[in-house]
């Protein structure tokens, strides 16, 4: 008599590093195992890093693109892995939190991430967008 596997893997033609891994772990466990899940694909997105950044945390800028333009406002934050900065009173989204805890639940105002290339570096000494 042939296995429920071995009919398998000559119907379907299973790979052989496939059938050996069903294989094993049916002998290891002694009963009858799932097989091996494949690894999925991972998307891959290709951003190009800014090499040398000229806006950093603290800063002034001005932006020049989007719904806020010409709002100015402190950087908060810089996101290098996004190419994002986080600027004070720009780009606000409302956010929907659950009450969890001491924390009440409710909408909540705050700032999101907006490109770089969407905002300018303003002067310190004369307050104009600067390149």
């Amino acid at each position: 008599g042939c296995s429920p596997f071995e009919t398998l893997s000559s119907e379907f033609s299973l790979s052989s590093f496939f059938f050996a891994a069903i294989m094993s772990a049916v002998a290891a466990a002694g009963k009858k195992v799932r097989p091996p899940k494949l690894p999925h694909k991972v998307k891959e997105v290709a951003i190009d890093l800014v090499k040398k950044w000229k806006i950093v945390r603290g800063d002034t800028v001005e932006v020049i693109a989007g719904k806020d333009r010409k709002k100015r406002g402190k950087v908060l934050a810089v996101v290098r892995k996004q190419n994002k900065v986080l600027v004070e009173g720009v780009n606000l989204t409302k956010k929907h939190v659950k009450p969890m805890g001491e924390r009440k639940g409710g909408v909540i105002v705050k700032e999101a991430p907006i490109h770089y290339s969407n905002v300018m570096l303003l002067d310190p000494v004369k307050g104009v967008p600067t390149r």
